[in-house]
């Protein structure tokens, strides 16, 4: 094994590692942290969210600069190797557009602190929303709901699994092309 790939093994690793804080961080805040203790305890929640959420994006932050330093050289060992299919490069583009939008979420909520959508407004809305107008109407509405529900921490999230599942299409597609 050459210096070369011992390099390119720990570039991996530390890739992977900044996305699993990142992606998992995320996924662990929305999934468990919010849904126990906001609606459980609302007035502890109150006291934590913002420490929470700060400690956080200070974590995404610093996962964010080592998954561009490290993904730039993963991307350029790649393209090195003759791999560069049109649908690699596809693949390649989507997800580089998908991640820059991760990155501009995590520093907006970071700079801004703005207010997600609760599920207590997300309730009042279809409250409001839900007439004799019919389908149409209610589609609308679900349609708003859902988009107030893929704002920041949720959108964050969705973008990482698809950017992880992006990452492994493009490792299936670079190994078709080498056999």
């Amino acid at each position: 094994m050459s210096l070369y790939e011992i390099f390119l093994i720990v570039v991996r690793w530390i890739h992977a590692s900044a996305t699993i804080a990142w992606v998992g961080g995320s996924l662990f805040y929305l999934l468990v942290l919010r849904p126990a203790t906001k609606d459980t305890y609302p007035a502890a929640w109150r006291q934590i969210s913002g420490p929470v959420g700060r400690a956080f994006s200070e974590v995404a932050q610093v996962s964010i600069l080592v998954l561009i330093i490290t993904g730039v050289i993963l991307m350029l060992d790649r393209l090195a190797g003759n791999i560069a299919s049109n649908t690699y490069m596809a693949f390649l583009g989507v997800k580089i557009i998908l991640s820059i939008w991760a990155f501009f979420i995590v520093l907006t909520l970071r700079s801004s602190r703005r207010r997600i959508v609760d599920s207590g407004n997300t309730q009042a809305l279809i409250s409001q929303g839900v007439n004799t107008d019919g389908l149409f109407n209610h589609l609308k509405l679900s349609a708003r709901v859902a988009m107030m529900q893929l704002k920041g921490p949720n959108l964050l999230a969705v973008l990482g699994l698809i950017i992880v599942l992006l990452s492994d299409a493009l490792k299936v597609i670079a190994e078709q092309v080498l056999h």
